[in-house]
Protein backbone atom coordinates (compact mmCIF):
# COMPACT_ATOMS: atom_id res chain seq x y z
CA UNK A 1 0.00 0.00 0.00
CA UNK A 2 2.84 2.35 0.82
CA UNK A 3 4.52 1.71 -2.54
CA UNK A 4 1.25 2.30 -4.34
CA UNK A 5 0.83 5.64 -2.60
CA UNK A 6 4.36 6.71 -3.51
CA UNK A 7 3.78 5.58 -7.11
CA UNK A 8 0.56 7.63 -7.36
CA UNK A 9 2.29 10.66 -5.92
CA UNK A 10 5.17 10.33 -8.38
CA UNK A 11 2.78 10.06 -11.33
CA UNK A 12 0.90 13.11 -10.14
CA UNK A 13 4.09 15.17 -9.91
CA UNK A 14 5.15 13.97 -13.41
CA UNK A 15 1.80 15.00 -14.94
CA UNK A 16 2.03 18.39 -13.23
CA UNK A 17 5.55 18.93 -14.60
CA UNK A 18 4.49 18.00 -18.16
CA UNK A 19 1.58 20.44 -17.92
CA UNK A 20 3.80 23.24 -16.63
CA UNK A 21 6.46 22.63 -19.27
CA UNK A 22 3.94 22.45 -22.13
CA UNK A 23 2.32 25.65 -20.94
CA UNK A 24 5.69 27.35 -21.18
CA UNK A 25 6.41 26.09 -24.74
CA UNK A 26 4.86 27.66 -27.87
CA UNK A 27 2.22 25.64 -29.69
CA UNK A 28 2.65 25.81 -33.47
CA UNK A 29 -0.12 23.36 -34.33
CA UNK A 30 -2.60 25.89 -35.77
CA UNK A 31 -0.23 27.63 -38.20
CA UNK A 32 1.35 24.35 -39.31
CA UNK A 33 -2.07 22.85 -39.99
CA UNK A 34 -3.21 25.91 -41.98
CA UNK A 35 0.06 25.93 -43.94
CA UNK A 36 -0.45 22.27 -44.91
CA UNK A 37 -4.03 22.96 -46.00
CA UNK A 38 -2.83 25.95 -48.05
CA UNK A 39 -0.21 23.74 -49.71
CA UNK A 40 -2.88 21.23 -50.75
CA UNK A 41 -5.02 24.03 -52.19
CA UNK A 42 -2.03 25.40 -54.09
CA UNK A 43 -1.20 21.93 -55.43
CA UNK A 44 -4.75 21.70 -56.80
CA UNK A 45 -4.50 25.17 -58.43
CA UNK A 46 -7.04 26.66 -56.01
CA UNK A 47 -4.88 29.75 -55.82
CA UNK A 48 -7.40 32.27 -54.48
CA UNK A 49 -8.31 29.91 -51.65
CA UNK A 50 -4.66 29.05 -51.09
CA UNK A 51 -3.76 32.72 -50.61
CA UNK A 52 -6.48 33.10 -47.97
CA UNK A 53 -5.28 29.98 -46.18
CA UNK A 54 -1.63 31.10 -46.28
CA UNK A 55 -2.75 34.49 -44.89
CA UNK A 56 -4.50 32.61 -42.10
CA UNK A 57 -1.35 30.59 -41.43
CA UNK A 58 0.66 33.81 -41.34
CA UNK A 59 -1.71 35.39 -38.80
CA UNK A 60 -1.67 32.27 -36.64
CA UNK A 61 2.11 32.11 -36.83
CA UNK A 62 2.20 35.71 -35.62
CA UNK A 63 0.09 34.88 -32.60
CA UNK A 64 2.21 31.80 -31.92
CA UNK A 65 5.42 33.83 -32.38
CA UNK A 66 6.49 31.27 -34.98
CA UNK A 67 8.59 33.56 -37.16
CA UNK A 68 9.78 30.79 -39.48
CA UNK A 69 6.23 29.77 -40.39
CA UNK A 70 5.19 33.41 -40.87
CA UNK A 71 8.03 33.90 -43.37
CA UNK A 72 7.27 30.64 -45.21
CA UNK A 73 3.58 31.56 -45.50
CA UNK A 74 4.43 35.03 -46.76
CA UNK A 75 6.83 33.63 -49.36
CA UNK A 76 4.11 31.36 -50.75
CA UNK A 77 1.69 34.30 -50.96
CA UNK A 78 4.28 36.28 -52.93
CA UNK A 79 4.82 33.36 -55.28
CA UNK A 80 1.11 32.79 -55.93
CA UNK A 81 0.72 36.50 -56.69
CA UNK A 82 3.02 35.92 -59.68
CA UNK A 83 0.63 33.30 -61.03
CA UNK A 84 -2.37 35.57 -60.55
CA UNK A 85 -0.76 38.49 -62.38
CA UNK A 86 0.30 36.13 -65.19
CA UNK A 87 -3.33 35.08 -65.71
CA UNK A 88 -5.45 38.07 -64.63
CA UNK A 89 -8.46 37.79 -66.97
CA UNK A 90 -11.61 35.78 -66.32
CA UNK A 91 -13.38 34.21 -69.32
CA UNK A 92 -15.90 37.06 -69.34
CA UNK A 93 -13.15 39.70 -69.25
CA UNK A 94 -11.20 37.91 -71.98
CA UNK A 95 -14.29 37.78 -74.23
CA UNK A 96 -14.89 41.48 -73.65
CA UNK A 97 -11.28 42.36 -74.51
CA UNK A 98 -11.40 40.24 -77.65
CA UNK A 99 -14.66 41.85 -78.83
CA UNK A 100 -13.15 45.29 -78.32
CA UNK A 101 -9.94 44.40 -80.17
CA UNK A 102 -11.60 42.55 -83.07
CA UNK A 103 -15.07 44.02 -83.65
CA UNK A 104 -14.83 43.04 -87.33
CA UNK A 105 -14.92 39.34 -86.36
CA UNK A 106 -18.43 38.12 -85.56
CA UNK A 107 -19.25 36.93 -82.06
CA UNK A 108 -19.86 33.32 -83.07
CA UNK A 109 -16.37 32.99 -84.57
CA UNK A 110 -14.75 34.64 -81.55
CA UNK A 111 -16.56 32.27 -79.19
CA UNK A 112 -15.41 29.30 -81.28
CA UNK A 113 -11.80 30.26 -80.63
CA UNK A 114 -12.37 29.81 -76.92
CA UNK A 115 -14.33 26.58 -77.29
CA UNK A 116 -11.90 24.97 -79.74
CA UNK A 117 -8.90 25.90 -77.57
CA UNK A 118 -7.46 28.03 -80.34
CA UNK A 119 -7.08 30.53 -77.52
CA UNK A 120 -5.20 28.40 -75.01
CA UNK A 121 -3.27 31.00 -73.02
CA UNK A 122 -5.07 30.15 -69.81
CA UNK A 123 -4.96 27.99 -66.71
CA UNK A 124 -7.71 26.78 -64.41
CA UNK A 125 -7.81 28.61 -61.10
CA UNK A 126 -10.34 27.31 -58.58
CA UNK A 127 -11.84 25.36 -61.48
CA UNK A 128 -12.36 28.38 -63.77
CA UNK A 129 -10.25 29.55 -66.75
CA UNK A 130 -8.09 32.66 -66.34
CA UNK A 131 -6.24 34.11 -69.33
CA UNK A 132 -2.97 35.89 -70.02
CA UNK A 133 -3.38 39.58 -70.74
CA UNK A 134 -1.39 39.04 -73.95
CA UNK A 135 -3.64 36.33 -75.37
CA UNK A 136 -4.84 38.52 -78.25
CA UNK A 137 -1.31 39.37 -79.36
CA UNK A 138 -0.43 35.67 -79.14
CA UNK A 139 -3.43 34.84 -81.31
CA UNK A 140 -1.97 37.00 -84.07
CA UNK A 141 1.55 35.66 -83.58
CA UNK A 142 0.43 32.06 -83.99
CA UNK A 143 -2.19 32.42 -86.72
CA UNK A 144 -0.81 33.71 -90.03
CA UNK A 145 -4.21 33.58 -91.74
CA UNK A 146 -5.79 35.74 -89.05
CA UNK A 147 -2.85 38.14 -89.09
CA UNK A 148 -3.03 38.77 -92.83
CA UNK A 149 -6.82 38.91 -92.72
CA UNK A 150 -6.89 41.63 -90.07
CA UNK A 151 -3.54 43.42 -90.14
CA UNK A 152 -2.83 46.24 -92.56
CA UNK A 153 0.71 46.71 -91.26
CA UNK A 154 3.42 47.86 -93.64
CA UNK A 155 6.14 47.67 -91.03
CA UNK A 156 9.59 46.50 -92.05
CA UNK A 157 10.60 46.26 -88.38
CA UNK A 158 13.99 44.62 -87.86
CA UNK A 159 14.34 43.86 -91.57
CA UNK A 160 14.28 47.58 -92.35
CA UNK A 161 16.43 48.72 -89.43
CA UNK A 162 19.08 46.03 -89.97
CA UNK A 163 19.11 46.09 -93.75
CA UNK A 164 22.43 47.93 -93.99
CA UNK A 165 24.06 45.47 -91.59
CA UNK A 166 22.79 42.21 -93.05
CA UNK A 167 22.70 43.13 -96.73
CA UNK A 168 25.90 45.14 -96.81
CA UNK A 169 28.01 44.22 -99.90
CA UNK A 170 30.84 41.83 -99.06
CA UNK A 171 33.45 44.18 -100.48
CA UNK A 172 32.26 47.10 -98.32
CA UNK A 173 34.00 47.91 -95.06
CA UNK A 174 35.38 44.82 -93.32
CA UNK A 175 36.05 42.11 -95.87
CA UNK A 176 35.18 38.51 -94.94
CA UNK A 177 38.02 36.81 -93.08
CA UNK A 178 37.71 33.50 -91.20
CA UNK A 179 40.27 34.74 -88.68
CA UNK A 180 38.31 37.90 -87.81
CA UNK A 181 34.86 37.40 -86.30
CA UNK A 182 34.42 40.76 -84.55
CA UNK A 183 33.77 43.74 -86.83
CA UNK A 184 31.91 47.08 -86.89
CA UNK A 185 32.21 48.02 -83.18
CA UNK A 186 29.78 50.42 -81.54
CA UNK A 187 30.35 52.15 -78.20
CA UNK A 188 27.28 52.43 -75.97
CA UNK A 189 26.61 54.69 -72.98
CA UNK A 190 24.11 53.38 -70.45
CA UNK A 191 22.29 55.13 -67.62
CA UNK A 192 20.03 53.55 -65.02
CA UNK A 193 18.06 55.62 -62.54
CA UNK A 194 15.87 54.58 -59.64
CA UNK A 195 13.95 57.53 -58.13
CA UNK A 196 11.44 56.48 -55.49
CA UNK A 197 9.41 59.01 -53.46
CA UNK A 198 10.07 58.51 -49.74
CA UNK A 199 6.34 58.08 -49.06
CA UNK A 200 6.29 55.00 -51.30
CA UNK A 201 8.75 53.20 -49.05
CA UNK A 202 8.17 51.69 -45.58
CA UNK A 203 9.57 53.52 -42.59
CA UNK A 204 11.90 50.71 -41.62
CA UNK A 205 13.54 47.62 -43.07
CA UNK A 206 16.50 46.80 -45.29
CA UNK A 207 15.88 47.47 -48.99
CA UNK A 208 18.05 45.27 -51.22
CA UNK A 209 18.63 46.18 -54.87
CA UNK A 210 20.57 44.29 -57.54
CA UNK A 211 21.12 46.40 -60.71
CA UNK A 212 21.94 44.45 -63.91
CA UNK A 213 25.16 45.57 -65.61
CA UNK A 214 27.22 44.55 -68.68
CA UNK A 215 29.45 41.48 -68.66
CA UNK A 216 32.60 41.00 -70.75
CA UNK A 217 32.63 38.34 -73.44
CA UNK A 218 34.03 37.78 -76.93
CA UNK A 219 31.61 40.27 -78.55
CA UNK A 220 31.28 42.76 -75.67
CA UNK A 221 34.42 44.46 -74.38
CA UNK A 222 35.78 47.65 -72.81
CA UNK A 223 33.20 47.67 -70.04
CA UNK A 224 33.64 50.78 -67.93
CA UNK A 225 31.68 51.76 -64.83
CA UNK A 226 31.60 55.55 -64.86
CA UNK A 227 29.66 56.28 -61.69
CA UNK A 228 27.55 54.74 -58.94
CA UNK A 229 25.25 57.15 -57.15
CA UNK A 230 24.65 56.90 -53.39
CA UNK A 231 27.87 54.97 -52.83
CA UNK A 232 27.16 54.71 -49.11
CA UNK A 233 24.59 52.08 -50.06
CA UNK A 234 26.81 50.24 -52.58
CA UNK A 235 27.85 46.89 -51.11
CA UNK A 236 29.20 44.94 -54.10
CA UNK A 237 30.55 45.97 -57.50
CA UNK A 238 29.49 44.05 -60.62
CA UNK A 239 31.79 41.22 -61.68
CA UNK A 240 32.11 41.37 -65.45
CA UNK A 241 33.69 37.91 -65.70
CA UNK A 242 30.88 36.13 -63.82
CA UNK A 243 27.75 34.52 -65.28
CA UNK A 244 25.80 37.67 -64.44
CA UNK A 245 26.97 41.19 -63.61
CA UNK A 246 25.11 42.93 -60.77
CA UNK A 247 25.72 46.06 -58.71
CA UNK A 248 24.34 45.37 -55.23
CA UNK A 249 22.94 48.05 -52.91
CA UNK A 250 21.51 47.93 -49.38
CA UNK A 251 19.40 50.84 -48.15
CA UNK A 252 18.50 50.94 -44.42
CA UNK A 253 15.11 52.66 -44.61
CA UNK A 254 15.13 53.91 -41.03
CA UNK A 255 18.04 56.18 -42.04
CA UNK A 256 16.48 57.35 -45.31
CA UNK A 257 14.96 60.79 -44.70
CA UNK A 258 14.28 61.86 -48.31
CA UNK A 259 13.46 60.42 -51.70
CA UNK A 260 15.65 57.52 -52.82
CA UNK A 261 17.68 58.43 -55.90
CA UNK A 262 20.30 56.08 -57.33
CA UNK A 263 21.95 56.64 -60.72
CA UNK A 264 24.44 54.33 -62.43
CA UNK A 265 26.41 55.11 -65.59
CA UNK A 266 28.46 52.69 -67.66
CA UNK A 267 29.92 52.15 -71.13
CA UNK A 268 30.72 49.12 -73.25
CA UNK A 269 31.83 48.27 -76.76
CA UNK A 270 29.78 45.86 -78.81
CA UNK A 271 30.89 44.14 -82.03
CA UNK A 272 28.99 42.66 -84.91
CA UNK A 273 29.95 39.00 -85.20
CA UNK A 274 30.40 37.21 -88.51
CA UNK A 275 31.63 33.63 -88.43
CA UNK A 276 32.99 31.88 -91.50
CA UNK A 277 32.97 28.26 -90.42
CA UNK A 278 34.44 25.25 -92.13
CA UNK A 279 32.19 22.34 -91.07
CA UNK A 280 35.13 19.98 -91.49
CA UNK A 281 37.22 21.92 -88.99
CA UNK A 282 34.90 22.31 -85.99
CA UNK A 283 37.25 20.57 -83.58
CA UNK A 284 36.52 17.75 -81.16
CA UNK A 285 34.69 17.98 -77.86
CA UNK A 286 36.32 16.69 -74.68
CA UNK A 287 33.57 15.16 -72.59
CA UNK A 288 35.48 15.76 -69.33
CA UNK A 289 36.10 19.43 -70.07
CA UNK A 290 34.31 21.66 -67.48
CA UNK A 291 32.83 23.86 -70.22
CA UNK A 292 31.46 20.81 -72.04
CA UNK A 293 29.95 19.41 -68.85
CA UNK A 294 28.38 22.72 -67.84
CA UNK A 295 26.75 23.47 -71.17
CA UNK A 296 25.49 19.99 -72.02
CA UNK A 297 23.86 19.41 -68.62
CA UNK A 298 20.15 19.29 -67.87
CA UNK A 299 19.61 22.56 -66.02
CA UNK A 300 16.47 24.18 -64.61
CA UNK A 301 14.77 25.98 -67.52
CA UNK A 302 17.09 24.42 -70.08
CA UNK A 303 15.70 21.02 -69.18
CA UNK A 304 16.39 17.93 -71.29
CA UNK A 305 13.55 15.42 -71.08
CA UNK A 306 13.35 12.10 -72.96
CA UNK A 307 10.81 13.77 -75.27
CA UNK A 308 13.16 16.68 -76.03
CA UNK A 309 16.05 14.29 -76.62
CA UNK A 310 13.90 12.24 -79.02
CA UNK A 311 12.88 15.41 -80.90
CA UNK A 312 16.53 16.53 -81.17
CA UNK A 313 17.56 13.16 -82.58
CA UNK A 314 14.66 13.31 -85.03
CA UNK A 315 15.70 16.81 -86.19
CA UNK A 316 19.38 16.03 -86.78
CA UNK A 317 18.55 12.64 -88.35
CA UNK A 318 21.86 11.02 -87.47
CA UNK A 319 24.04 14.01 -88.34
CA UNK A 320 27.34 13.81 -86.44
CA UNK A 321 28.82 17.17 -87.42
CA UNK A 322 27.95 19.63 -84.60
CA UNK A 323 27.83 22.68 -86.89
CA UNK A 324 25.44 21.04 -89.36
CA UNK A 325 23.37 19.49 -86.53
CA UNK A 326 23.03 22.88 -84.79
CA UNK A 327 21.96 24.42 -88.09
CA UNK A 328 19.22 21.84 -88.47
CA UNK A 329 18.02 22.60 -84.96
CA UNK A 330 18.09 26.35 -85.66
CA UNK A 331 15.91 26.02 -88.75
CA UNK A 332 13.54 23.67 -86.96
CA UNK A 333 12.92 26.29 -84.27
CA UNK A 334 12.66 29.17 -86.77
CA UNK A 335 10.15 27.36 -88.97
CA UNK A 336 8.12 25.48 -86.36
CA UNK A 337 8.12 27.32 -83.02
CA UNK A 338 5.81 30.32 -83.25
CA UNK A 339 6.64 33.47 -81.34
CA UNK A 340 4.39 34.07 -78.32
CA UNK A 341 4.50 36.03 -75.09
CA UNK A 342 5.20 33.70 -72.19
CA UNK A 343 3.84 33.37 -68.63
CA UNK A 344 7.41 33.38 -67.27
CA UNK A 345 6.44 34.31 -63.72
CA UNK A 346 3.84 31.56 -63.40
CA UNK A 347 6.11 28.91 -64.93
CA UNK A 348 8.81 29.83 -62.45
CA UNK A 349 6.43 29.35 -59.49
CA UNK A 350 5.02 26.00 -60.64
CA UNK A 351 8.57 24.90 -61.62
CA UNK A 352 7.67 24.15 -65.22
CA UNK A 353 10.90 24.35 -67.27
CA UNK A 354 10.66 26.78 -70.18
CA UNK A 355 12.17 24.29 -72.64
CA UNK A 356 9.49 21.75 -71.69
CA UNK A 357 6.69 24.30 -72.06
CA UNK A 358 7.90 25.24 -75.55
CA UNK A 359 8.26 21.60 -76.56
CA UNK A 360 4.72 20.79 -75.43
CA UNK A 361 3.03 23.94 -76.78
CA UNK A 362 5.03 24.63 -79.94
CA UNK A 363 5.53 28.33 -79.21
CA UNK A 364 7.57 30.72 -77.09
CA UNK A 365 9.16 34.15 -76.93
CA UNK A 366 12.82 35.04 -77.52
CA UNK A 367 14.09 33.60 -74.24
CA UNK A 368 11.92 30.50 -74.35
CA UNK A 369 12.94 29.74 -77.94
CA UNK A 370 16.60 30.22 -77.01
CA UNK A 371 16.33 27.86 -74.06
CA UNK A 372 14.58 25.30 -76.26
CA UNK A 373 17.29 25.61 -78.93
CA UNK A 374 19.93 25.13 -76.22
CA UNK A 375 18.11 22.12 -74.75
CA UNK A 376 17.84 20.46 -78.18
CA UNK A 377 21.54 21.04 -78.82
CA UNK A 378 22.55 19.76 -75.40
CA UNK A 379 20.38 16.68 -75.90
CA UNK A 380 22.67 15.59 -78.77
CA UNK A 381 25.96 16.58 -77.13
CA UNK A 382 26.41 20.12 -78.48
CA UNK A 383 27.27 22.69 -75.77
CA UNK A 384 24.74 25.54 -75.94
CA UNK A 385 23.19 28.26 -73.80
CA UNK A 386 20.60 31.02 -73.78
CA UNK A 387 22.32 34.36 -73.29
CA UNK A 388 21.04 37.90 -73.24
CA UNK A 389 19.95 41.17 -71.76
CA UNK A 390 18.72 43.65 -74.37
CA UNK A 391 18.67 44.19 -78.10
CA UNK A 392 19.37 47.82 -78.99
CA UNK A 393 18.14 48.01 -82.60
CA UNK A 394 17.24 51.69 -83.12
CA UNK A 395 13.51 52.20 -82.64
CA UNK A 396 12.95 48.66 -81.35
CA UNK A 397 15.21 48.42 -78.28
CA UNK A 398 13.93 46.14 -75.54
CA UNK A 399 14.60 43.09 -73.35
CA UNK A 400 15.89 40.19 -75.41
CA UNK A 401 17.57 36.79 -75.26
CA UNK A 402 19.31 34.79 -77.95
CA UNK A 403 21.33 31.56 -78.04
CA UNK A 404 24.90 30.40 -78.60
CA UNK A 405 26.45 27.02 -79.32
CA UNK A 406 30.08 26.05 -78.89
CA UNK A 407 32.57 24.74 -81.42
CA UNK A 408 36.09 23.99 -80.09
CA UNK A 409 37.90 25.66 -82.98
CA UNK A 410 35.65 28.73 -83.11
CA UNK A 411 34.30 29.38 -79.62
CA UNK A 412 30.74 30.53 -78.94
CA UNK A 413 28.72 30.90 -82.14
CA UNK A 414 25.57 33.11 -81.93
CA UNK A 415 22.06 32.37 -83.22
CA UNK A 416 18.82 34.33 -82.89
CA UNK A 417 15.73 32.39 -83.84
CA UNK A 418 13.10 34.95 -82.85
CA UNK A 419 14.68 37.91 -84.66
CA UNK A 420 15.09 35.67 -87.71
CA UNK A 421 11.34 34.95 -87.63
CA UNK A 422 10.41 38.63 -87.84
CA UNK A 423 11.36 38.78 -91.52
CA UNK A 424 8.41 36.54 -92.45
CA UNK A 425 6.03 39.44 -91.79
CA UNK A 426 8.32 42.26 -92.90
CA UNK A 427 6.59 44.38 -95.51
CA UNK A 428 8.28 44.32 -98.89
CA UNK A 429 10.85 41.60 -98.10
CA UNK A 430 11.40 39.28 -101.06
CA UNK A 431 11.77 35.51 -100.76
CA UNK A 432 15.50 35.81 -101.39
CA UNK A 433 15.86 38.53 -98.76
CA UNK A 434 13.94 36.49 -96.21
CA UNK A 435 16.24 33.54 -96.88
CA UNK A 436 19.38 35.65 -96.41
CA UNK A 437 18.00 37.32 -93.28
CA UNK A 438 17.44 33.92 -91.66
CA UNK A 439 20.84 32.67 -92.82
CA UNK A 440 22.48 35.68 -91.18
CA UNK A 441 21.14 34.87 -87.72
CA UNK A 442 22.78 31.47 -87.70
CA UNK A 443 26.45 32.15 -86.99
CA UNK A 444 26.27 35.96 -87.10
CA UNK A 445 24.98 38.69 -84.82
CA UNK A 446 24.24 42.38 -85.26
CA UNK A 447 26.12 44.82 -82.99
CA UNK A 448 22.96 46.13 -81.30
CA UNK A 449 23.20 43.99 -78.18
CA UNK A 450 23.68 44.51 -74.47
CA UNK A 451 24.73 41.35 -72.65
CA UNK A 452 23.93 41.07 -68.93
CA UNK A 453 24.15 37.32 -68.31
CA UNK A 454 25.88 34.42 -70.05
CA UNK A 455 23.13 31.93 -69.37
CA UNK A 456 19.60 31.90 -67.98
CA UNK A 457 19.15 30.91 -64.33
CA UNK A 458 22.47 32.51 -63.37
CA UNK A 459 22.83 32.76 -59.60
CA UNK A 460 22.75 36.25 -58.10
CA UNK A 461 25.23 37.40 -55.45
CA UNK A 462 24.64 37.85 -52.63
CA UNK A 463 21.78 35.39 -52.55
CA UNK A 464 18.37 36.76 -51.63
CA UNK A 465 16.52 35.34 -48.64
CA UNK A 466 13.21 36.38 -50.21
CA UNK A 467 11.83 35.02 -53.51
CA UNK A 468 13.41 36.69 -56.55
CA UNK A 469 10.84 38.18 -58.92
CA UNK A 470 12.06 36.37 -62.07
CA UNK A 471 15.21 34.35 -61.31
CA UNK A 472 15.74 32.95 -64.81
CA UNK A 473 16.46 36.36 -66.40
CA UNK A 474 17.53 39.61 -64.75
CA UNK A 475 16.80 42.48 -67.15
CA UNK A 476 15.52 44.93 -64.55
CA UNK A 477 16.63 45.52 -60.96
CA UNK A 478 15.80 42.87 -58.39
CA UNK A 479 14.24 44.72 -55.44
CA UNK A 480 13.52 43.04 -52.13
CA UNK A 481 12.64 44.30 -48.68
CA UNK A 482 13.69 41.79 -46.07
CA UNK A 483 10.62 40.42 -44.33
CA UNK A 484 8.20 42.51 -46.41
CA UNK A 485 4.77 41.10 -47.14
CA UNK A 486 4.87 42.65 -50.63
CA UNK A 487 6.63 41.90 -53.90
CA UNK A 488 8.54 45.17 -54.03
CA UNK A 489 9.04 45.04 -57.81
CA UNK A 490 5.27 45.40 -58.27
CA UNK A 491 5.37 48.90 -56.81
CA UNK A 492 8.93 50.17 -57.29
CA UNK A 493 9.91 49.21 -60.85
CA UNK A 494 7.74 52.00 -62.24
CA UNK A 495 10.33 54.38 -60.76
CA UNK A 496 13.23 52.72 -62.62
CA UNK A 497 14.41 53.93 -66.01
CA UNK A 498 17.18 52.83 -68.34
CA UNK A 499 18.62 54.55 -71.38
CA UNK A 500 21.33 53.06 -73.59
CA UNK A 501 22.52 55.04 -76.61
CA UNK A 502 25.34 54.60 -79.12
CA UNK A 503 28.22 57.05 -78.76
CA UNK A 504 29.66 58.15 -82.09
Amino acid sequence: MKLTGIFKKTIGIFILLVFLLSAGLPSFAASIDSFKKAGELEKNASYFKAVKMYERAEREAGREKNNEMAIKSNHRIKQIEKILISYPLSRKEAEKNLAKALPMVNQKERESWFESNKINDYILIDGKPYYQETFIANLFFRDDDLYYRISKSKSKAFFGKLYDVIFRPEDAGFKPDPAITNINPIDFLGTQTLKVPRKKLPETGLLQIWFPMPIINSAQTDVRFISFGQQQYLKALPKTDSDIALAYFEVPLDKLKKDLEIELKFMFKRYEQRFIIDPNNCGKYESENPLYKKYTRDNKNTAITPEIKAKAEEIIAGEKNPYIAAKKIYYYVVENIKYSFMPHLALCVVEKPESVFVHERGYGDCGAQSMYFAALCRAVGIPAKSSGGYQLVPGYAGPHFWAEFYLPNYGWVPVDTSIAQTVDRSYGATTAQKKKFKEYYFGNMDPYRYNIQRETDALISPMSQDPVFLPLAVQMPIINLKGSRKNMEFTLLEYWKQNIEPVY
